[in-house]
């Protein structure tokens, strides 16, 4: 298994460090060995090339749309800034940060969906439906169940279907 290679990389590591920067729980690295992108990314691809390259791709989107303002070049200097940190550190403990902000930014969004579709319902919108659905749909949790982890990229690719689906329902025409 991928994970257990990890794990065992992971304890020689600290054994020859002497340090505990690259200590995760084997848990947290069965979640990233198995995570859709993050899994890959870290035993291909370290995330800091990944930032930089958005920073990259950003700046040149922003400079030929003429969009490049103070905030957007902010934008850019901190895709940067974030790459020239997390180049400090291992492709595994990149890929283990990257799975936390992922999860946080995945509940933040969950709740900003739940809060729309509860204005919309008071709004009497016909919609709403769609953003409670779309809320369960992506709500983690369901990927951190022991038995299910190892097929955790499954039920993304299952999320990424059903959002597809819900989006292609489309709004109110009338």
């Amino acid at each position: 298994m991928a994970a257990q290679g990890a794990i065992d990389q992971v304890e020689r590591n600290n054994g020859r460090q002497g340090q505990n920067r690259t200590k995760h729980s084997p848990w947290v690295l069965r979640q990233v060995e198995s995570h859709l992108i993050l899994g890959p990314l870290s035993r291909y691809l370290s995330v800091a090339h990944l930032l930089l390259g958005l920073a990259l791709i950003l700046f040149g989107g922003l400079y030929y749309f003429h969009r490049l303002s103070g905030l957007n070049l902010g934008s850019v200097i901190a895709l940067g800034a974030a790459s020239v940190v997390f180049a400090q550190e291992t492709r595994l403990r990149q890929a283990v940060l990257a799975f936390y902000a992922l999860k946080v930014t995945l509940g933040v969004c969950v709740f900003g969906l739940v809060i729309a579709g509860l204005g919309r319902f008071e709004e009497g919108q016909t919609d709403a439906w769609r953003y409670f659905v779309l809320a369960v749909v992506w709500l983690p949790g369901l990927e951190f169940i022991p038995r299910i982890a190892p097929h955790q990229k499954y039920i993304t690719l299952a999320r990424i279907l059903l959002t597809v689906g819900v989006i292609a329902q489309g709004g109110d025409h009338a």
